[in-house]
């Protein structure tokens, strides 16, 4: 019986979405379930926002643009002024 050979052109390699920085967040889903980190990260699925997850986004926003303000600027007020520019939108999305 003949050998049979299996031709496979490797030229172009697959195309893969994958993303240039890797979390902790990420690293932990994986290890919980990789195929889960597959929709989640690779595929690009996600689950619909609910009102608890749209309230974490809306703070982990604000602290990530008042922390990139000058020391003396992060105030109770600019925190506030974050939260009435971006917390709209972020809840308009959760609904």
């Amino acid at each position: 019986m003949a050998d049979k050979l299996l031709r496979v052109d490797v030229e172009q390699p697959a195309k893969a979405n994958l993303p240039k920085r890797v979390s902790y967040s990420q690293m932990s889903l994986y290890q919980q379930c990789g195929l889960k980190y597959f929709f989640s990260y690779i595929d690009g699925w996600r689950e619909p926002p609910t009102s608890a997850l749209a309230g974490g986004s809306i703070t982990h926003e604000v602290v990530e643009h008042l922390y990139r303000l000058a020391p003396e600027d992060r105030t109770l007020e600019a925190a506030m002024e974050l939260l009435r520019e971006h917390g709209p939108r972020m809840l308009k999305a959760a609904e």
